[in-house]
């Protein structure tokens, strides 16, 4: 099984999780042509070997059509701009902050005279003096270098680099109207699952990349408070967000990983910049999309972990700090866009999971079964103890920290010990990378002086959880669940079932019922 770790000591955002990928060998060419499947105008991409306290990466940028970063350019869209320039600030990476603009084009006759400048500090402040001077005629039509960038010559696999070096590709996409759509980011969910859909992407990448977004909008949905079909991305709905987490998604389909985990990631505690304000860091979407995954507070008082990074993690990993055992083939190293006094880089890891004896012959349910289901497998630790000393209140708090640090199931069942004495038997379900972190919480909080564990291999139905507008405004999530291709089981989210009976005023078995008459109508044939 192919797997990759993130080890995130400096944080992770969009661009420096492809920076990765290439550097680990991914080809730039095949990235490139692949995103202009999206069918978007209006941006260039580069890549460029650079080095970050003396460590060789890999900066991956996506431009406008000035050549300008997105993130960090004087003017944000097309070559030319409006003579009213309305913004809306936001992070990008590591504090460094983006525009978009709001365009208001007179196509007449005049002149632009700007001068812009900008205080990249660590308060985010930018000053602007535009000076217009209406004199002369200039033509609205754009040429736009589609790429600037290096290749890599690859072998076997992994696509591992044989050589890197920097060259110019030039192609011409299209010119461009003072329209605003090339690069303008109001658009919603489903303008963007539009965008996903209608490229000529392979299912593969499609799904990886909806997933992504659909987890930002649960996040931001749950931070304002707003349905999420009325989510409207700003920093996120960019182009160069875009480009960021569908080029993640090409990546990850490039190199056939299965399995991915993530390092603690790090993040600071100040102030960034926002469309709304001056907001809290990390950013609370950020934080809602890192649920379940172990932070370490860093005194580096940028934005570490962009929530395009966040819900790369979020969509992706397995919650815990190490990886299994696996035979290293490849690594790759991310460059951020500011300097530290240590590498400003995401490295990943990529390598072959070792075989185990299991309990669970993978040749026969997990080979053979899971092919003919058309499920997916998995190896996940069980830590079982019997424990007949301890009052059953106790078990409240135990069961509800062992849940929040990642475990993935617990139960608990009534047995009869020796002597007569009745017990409980404690079976946690974990992932194996959590394992001693479990164990740690139910040495504390259980009586028990002992634990058996035992890895096994699993069956798991083709999952994915889908959002069903139930009303104008109101959207639920929905846990939809295939075997051999088809649905087989369709469940909303409990505690949102239990918020919309409770906002409706009628029984949940009502709720439920309403909810999933209304995915009957919403999903179609094709899908079911």
């Amino acid at each position: 099984m192919k797997v990759l770790f993130f080890d995130c000591f400096s944080g992770i955002s969009g661009d420096m999780t492809i920076g990765a990928f290439l550097d680990a060998g991914v080809d730039y060419d095949y990235l490139k042509n692949e995103l202009a499947k999206l069918k978007l105008e209006g941006y260039s991409l580069k890549a460029e070997k650079t080095t970050k306290n003396g460590l060789a990466a890999t900066k991956f940028n996506v431009m406008d059509c000035a050549g300008n970063v997105f993130g960090h350019a004087p003017l944000f869209g097309h070559c030319h701009k409006t003579h009213d320039h309305g913004f809306i600030e936001g992070v990008k990476h590591n504090g460094s902050v983006y525009r978009d603009h709001v365009e208001n084009h007179g196509h007449g006759a005049h002149d632009h005279d700007h001068q812009h400048d900008h205080d990249h500090g660590h308060d985010h402040a930018h000053g602007h003096n535009h000076n217009h001077n209406h004199d002369h005629d200039h033509d609205h039509h754009h040429d736009c270098e589609q790429d600037a960038g290096f290749g890599a010559e690859t072998s076997s696999e992994y696509g591992m680099p044989i050589e890197h070096h920097e060259h110019e590709i030039l192609r011409h996409e299209a010119s461009h109207s003072h329209s605003g759509a090339a690069g303008h980011a109001h658009r919603n969910l489903d303008d963007i699952k539009k965008i996903i859909d209608s490229s000529e992407l392979n299912k593969n990448v499609r799904e990886i990349s909806i997933k992504i977004f659909e987890n930002i909008a649960a996040a931001e949905s749950k931070m304002h408070n707003v349905a999420v079909d009325k989510i409207h991305f700003h920093e996120v709905g960019a182009i160069d967000s875009i480009i960021d987490i569908v080029g993640t998604a090409i990546c990850i389909d490039f190199l056939k990983i299965e399995k991915f985990y993530v390092s603690k990631i790090p993040v600071s505690f100040s102030f960034i910049n926002t469309s709304h304000g001056k907001w809290p860091n990390p950013a609370p979407a950020s934080l809602e999309l890192l649920k379940n995954f172990t932070l370490t507070k860093s005194p580096i008082e940028k934005e570490l972990v962009t929530p395009t990074g966040a819900a790369i993690i979020k969509t992706l990993c397995e919650p815990c700090g190490c990886p299994p055992d696996f035979e290293l083939k490849a690594t790759g190293y991310g460059a951020g866009y500011h300097d530290f006094e240590h590498p400003n880089v995401l490295r990943i890891m990529i390598g072959e999971k070792k075989k185990i004896r299991t309990s669970v012959p993978e040749a026969g349910i997990c080979g053979e079964t899971a092919e003919a289901l058309g499920c997916e497998t998995d190896e996940v630790d069980l830590l079982t103890a019997n424990i007949d000393d301890m009052q059953p209140e106790y078990f409240e708090p135990l069961i509800e920290e062992l849940m929040a640090a990642g475990a993935l199931d617990v139960s608990l069942g009534q047995i009869l010990m020796k002597k007569g004495r009745p017990a409980f038997e404690l079976v946690v379900m974990s992932a194996p990378g959590l394992t001693a972190k479990i164990s740690q919480i139910i040495f504390r909080l259980a009586s028990t002086i002992g634990l058996r564990v035992e890895r096994v291999s699993r069956l798991v139905l083709k999952r994915e959880t889908v959002l069903c507008e139930v009303s104008a405004d109101k959207s639920v999530p929905v846990k939809v669940s295939y075997l051999k291709g088809e649905i087989c089981r369709v469940k909303p989210e409990y505690e949102e079932l239990k918020k919309f009976a409770s906002e409706n005023k009628i029984s949940i078995e009502e709720a439920r019922e309403r909810i999933l008459s209304e995915f009957k109508k919403s999903f179609s044939s094709e899908r079911l």
